[in-house]
């Protein structure tokens, strides 16, 4: 029974961030050099943007390979 749930997770974790990556292609393919879509008067905005960092751009202003050294191998080890 254990295996199962352990299972299940493992499909829910896969198929979340599967969707999320799609989403994240789609948006690029569509979005990334078109003007801001605007539905029920502005309500509703759809506008391709990029965060090089975290969670609200924390370590945007890092370089690329120390973002990649700390949100990667630190946050994992953490984990």
């Amino acid at each position: 029974m254990e295996s199962r749930k352990f299972y299940l997770i493992l499909l829910v974790i896969a198929s979340s961030v599967g969707c999320d990556q799609i989403t994240k292609d789609i948006a690029k393919d569509n979005l990334k050099y078109a003007p801001p879509i605007s539905y029920f008067g502005n309500t509703f905005r759809l506008q391709y943007a990029e965060n090089s960092g975290a969670f609200l751009s924390l370590g945007s202003g890092l370089s690329e390979s120390l973002r990649t050294y700390l949100f990667t191998f630190v946050s994992g080890g953490l984990l």
